[in-house]
């Protein structure tokens, strides 16, 4: 998890928002799909809910770290880093 988590962090630091829309990842990332979207909302610090459907995988197991990016800051915001989000369970 830690060097999923150090390889997010170097890619954003070379981010250019206004060059691109996203990173280009050092590791695996990917969205959700629109049937899973549902799952990804979390309510940050602020008290305001928004989707983190971006998610970068550790392995072994079924790790996830679910993100969303902020192009302003040149950062991410993490709400999530566990296993695959289950609701259902």
């Amino acid at each position: 998890m830690r060097r999923c988590l150090e390889k997010l962090e170097e890619a954003v630091g070379a981010w250019e928002p206004a060059a691109s829309a996203e990173p280009d990842w050092l590791t695996k990332v990917t969205p959700d799909g629109e049937t899973r979207k549902c799952e990804c909302w979390f309510t940050d610090l602020d008290g305001t809910k928004h989707c983190y459907h971006l998610h970068a995988r550790f392995t072994p197991g079924p790790g996830r770290i679910h993100f969303r990016l902020l192009p302003t800051k040149r950062a991410i915001q993490v709400a999530h880093i566990g296993s695959k989000i289950r609701p259902d369970l």
